[in-house]
Formats: C-alpha cells, structure tokens, sequence
C-alpha cells in the first residue's frame, strides 16, 4: 500500500500506517471479514468463489464471458463509454413467494442520484447517469430457485425478460441494473466488468458505484501487503485491499477511485 504524500489528510496518513504495520495475515482476515463486502457471498454463506469473474468478451477473446487478462489488470474503456450522460434502466423486482417492494421509486431514484453525483465529480462533470426506475416487476421463479442456480445473474436476465414484456426495452438503455430484496447464498452486487448489467440487494451509493465501476471497465482494487516491513518482492496480494478506493474496501465517506 503506497503511503499518501504528507500533504494528505491526518486520518488518510493515520490509515495507511496502520495498513503497513498490520501483518499480513491478520490484515487478510480483517478484509475478509468486512461486514459491507460488496461483492462477496452473502453473509453467512459458504460460497467463497469470486462471483465476479464475469468478462464481456473483446473480439479476440473467442469466447463469451472467459476471463482474460482484462479480469487481473484495469482496463482502458473506450472514451465513448467514459463521457456523458449514459442512460440506465433501473428494474425493481421481486418474487412470486415474496411481493413486498425491495425499494421504492424515490429510494431508487435518490441511490441513482448519487451513483450520477459520484461519477460526475471522479469524471470532472464528463460523465453523468441518467436513470429511468420501473414498476415493481414480478420475476418468473421463486427466491429459493434463484439461491439454488449456480449462474448468479440469471436473476438480472430474468429482470431484463420481465422489464421488456412491460414496455421497458433494454437495448434502448447504455446501463440496467436490477434491485430486488437479497438473494440467499448470492453476492450483495454483482457487475459485468466492460460490460452492460449491474444486479443489486442493498440501497447503498457505494455498493452501487463499485458494481457500475465493473461495468466502465474497472476492477478490483488490491493492495500489496509486505510479509515483513521494509522488505521488498515478499508478500501477499490482498483482493479488495486498497482502503482508499471504491473498487476496494473504500469507506462509504470516501467513495473515490
């Protein structure tokens, strides 16, 4: 973890050293047993696979959704898909064995509010959202049924399905995100990395912001934990790491990339 200049806040200086003098293992287990997660399995689930491993494929991927080297290294959006405003369907949904609303019309709009304040201000102003919010749509299959599939976005394409059978056409829309009440053993927030599709269970602007972030093309934001301090090329990757950035273990206060 790169230490901030002396020019930086007291607490982000604070911080960073306590990073750097944590030993690795304890400062691994912290990480894993941050309550917010973003994207990680659910609360008391068993499920420690990355459910974000989801890559939209470049033409010389070959197939659809491998994971690449895009998956370990940031990569660079096309300008187009950084700059101005980039329309998102918002698809509340719910289950048949489960109709009460998982978020309201003005709980949706004010999450997009402020995804559209947060990348206005990390773009300069180049980028804005600009959200259209559904009815409370009903999706096919129970919540049981979803928590037993092994894909973790049928969910979303079940959503898009319902959202275009009530007049709202996805492919008129640059983003979509679906919100409904959290999901058994399934991740919080889910995001295609270069990729259109966003699936959310918590009304949370951070939790959102990382997952759009997947969709402009980032990902996770690691930290680099020397096994001894002072000691270069030993130690440890840790996934979700970086404590200042959203793409990481980003506090709610700070929401920066």
């Amino acid at each position: 973890v790169a230490g901030p200049s002396a020019a930086a806040p007291a607490g982000e200086r604070q911080l960073a050293a306590l990073v750097k003098s944590t030993p690795a293992a304890t400062f691994c287990a912290l990480v894993a047993e941050e309550p917010h997660r973003r994207d990680g399995p659910a609360l008391g689930s068993a499920d420690t696979r990355d459910a974000e491993a989801q890559v939209v494929a470049s033409a010389d991927d070959g197939v659809a959704g491998k994971p690449s080297a895009a998956r370990r290294s940031i990569a660079k959006a096309a300008t187009s898909r950084t700059r101005g405003t980039k329309s998102v369907l918002f698809i509340r949904v719910n289950f048949p064995d489960s109709f009460a609303e998982p978020i309201s019309v003005s709980a949706a709009e004010a999450l997009m509010q402020g995804a559209d304040e947060f990348f206005g201000r990390n773009s300069y102003g180049a980028l804005s959202l600009k959200a259209t919010v559904t009815p409370l749509l009903i999706l096919p299959q129970p919540k049981s049924w979803y928590a037993a599939q092994s894909d973790d976005f049928r969910p979303l394409n079940d959503a898009r399905a319902a959202a275009e059978t009530a007049g709202y056409l996805t492919a008129a829309y640059d983003l979509d995100c679906m919100f409904s009440t959290s999901i058994p053993g399934k991740p919080l927030g889910l995001g295609y990395i270069g990729g259109k599709g966003v699936s959310l269970h918590l009304n949370d602007v951070g939790v959102a912001c990382h997952e759009f972030g997947h969709n402009f093309g980032l990902v996770h934001a690691d930290a680099w934990h020397e096994t001894a301090p002072g000691q270069l090329g030993t130690g440890v990757v840790v996934e979700y790491g970086n404590p200042f950035d959203t793409m990481g273990q980003g506090w709610v206060e700070q929401w920066d990339f």
